[in-house]
């Protein structure tokens, strides 16, 4: 299973929708499944890089052993949610936007697991640039 939405480009871009592969994408992440799409149409979807493509198992594997899982998609599912303002200077997702998304879970989101599970991100997104992540935020 493969989450697609507007990357952080198109984001601060401002673009609200973006159509490949006969699909409209927008900033709500929704997933598809491997078969979804042809290996042509995914090659097409993750070379634009207006969408960012997150692939959950890779995430899931790349989370440490503990760690808690369900927790770690909902932060990838607000980050790819947040407006291209709810980002700090350096790139990372601003910590208050995630808490403000996530209220259940809000004490749970620390600066390093938002660090943590955003490198699982970077690392995910096909044709974004990873830019450094800034762990000044307040607890």
């Amino acid at each position: 299973m493969r989450t697609i939405t507007l990357s952080k480009a198109a984001k601060a871009a401002r673009l609200t929708r973006r159509f490949r592969c006969g699909v409209q994408f927008d900033a709500t992440a929704a997933a598809f499944p491997e078969d979804r799409f042809t290996p042509r149409e995914w090659a097409q979807i993750e070379a634009d890089p207006m969408l960012a493509v997150i692939d959950e198992g890779a995430a899931k594997i790349a989370t440490p052993e503990g760690a808690d899982l369900d927790l770690r998609q909902r932060i990838i599912a607000a980050i790819a949610n947040l407006s291209a303002d709810e980002f700090i200077a350096s790139g990372a997702p601003d910590l208050g936007a995630l808490r403000a998304a996530l209220p259940d879970d809000a004490k749970a989101i620390t600066a390093a697991l938002r660090d943590e599970v955003w490198e699982d991100v970077k690392a995910n997104a096909n044709g974004d640039p990873a830019p450094e992540t800034d762990t000044t935020d307040a607890e």
